[in-house]
């Protein structure tokens, strides 16, 4: 052997002995392995995967309105509507005024009261109007949600309570033409139309009077009615508690209370009086009425309520 080979094959030996020495580096992909599953392993069949429904289409498959309730939606969207539009309206003017006020009693600044006055121009831009449609607004929407969400079986189309009869729109338009006519006569920024004390009084009895409405319809649930009953159902039971323990008839008290704020949040002396005489005569009536009934119904426990009791309303015990 040369000695040109002999060193070739010396530098082979020598190299291949330094790689021997060097750490090796592993490849990131793992080797592919050369082992075959046996037959037994593989499965026999493989599920068919059925892609899954969209949320929108499960949702609108669940919420789907039946033909025979189109004439009903369609009514609640037609009445529901322009009492939100006129809400949304209103809105604006009527929150801007209650924080006005509340600005003003902070800071008692007469100056600044003096030139808030200043601001009102024609009857329809005073806040009480805005207040008072905001308030004749809710209360109608209230009616039909509430009844929707506390006493469903009981839910009709009409359940905002605007088939109140023809006497009860006709004082409402009353009170809106005394206000409009009183307003021009006098002058926006004149003592009588300008908000003040009457406007928070009326204020406060439109809120209470909701309130307790409301609360009313709560927690009767599926014992409140819009209508009176002249039969017993089955699960009608006789609720004593919660606004119940404090007024026999909390949504007659709160509807009294809440109609007779609207007139004076928007100052009508001829409303005020028209309103309590007309309410009070209804209310009599129909208290003695219904309870007759539910005496009927109830026997010793509602006559023993009714002496624990009261209604809390003017000359009715």
């Amino acid at each position: 052997m040369s000695s040109t080979s002999t060193t070739t094959s010396a530098v082979a030996v020598a190299a291949t002995a330094d790689m021997d020495a060097q750490p090796s580096i592993s490849s990131p992909m793992p080797a592919r392995s050369t082992t075959t599953t046996p037959a037994s392993h593989t499965p026999a069949h493989t599920p068919t995967v059925t892609p899954s429904r969209s949320l929108f289409s499960k949702y609108t498959d669940q919420y789907v309105v039946p033909a025979h309730l189109a004439p009903a939606a369609l009514q609640i969207c037609i009445t529901a509507f322009p009492l939100g539009l006129v809400a949304g309206l209103v809105l604006p003017r009527a929150l801007g005024f209650l924080v006005d006020r509340a600005t003003s009693l902070v800071s008692s600044n007469d100056s600044a009261n003096a030139a808030q006055a200043t601001t009102f121009g024609s009857w329809y831009t005073l806040p009480q109007l805005h207040l008072y449609l905001l308030a004749w607004c809710t209360f109608h929407l209230l009616e039909f949600v509430i009844t929707a969400a506390y006493n469903p079986t009981r839910l009709f189309s009409d359940s905002f309570l605007l088939n109140n009869g023809l006497a009860y729109h006709v004082a409402h338009v009353a009170g809106l033409v005394e206000f409009g006519i009183t307003a021009t006569l006098a002058g926006p920024a004149s003592g009588w139309k300008r908000p003040g004390l009457s406007t928070l009084v009326g204020l406060i009895l439109v809120v209470v009077g909701q309130s307790i409405r409301s609360l009313a319809m709560i927690h009767a649930h599926n014992n409140f009615s819009h209508i009176v009953a002249f039969r017993k159902r089955d699960d009608h039971q006789l609720v004593k508690t919660g606004v119940y323990a404090f007024t026999r008839h909390p949504s007659y008290f709160g509807f009294f209370y809440w109609a007779l704020g609207t007139q004076i949040l928007l100052g009508n002396p001829l409303g005020c009086l028209a309103f309590s005489i007309v309410l009070w005569r209804f209310f009599a009536h129909r208290i003695r009425v219904e309870e007759k009934h539910l005496i009927e119904f109830f026997k010793d426990e509602y006559v023993q309520y009714k002496k624990d009791v009261g209604t809390h309303l003017p000359f009715i015990p």
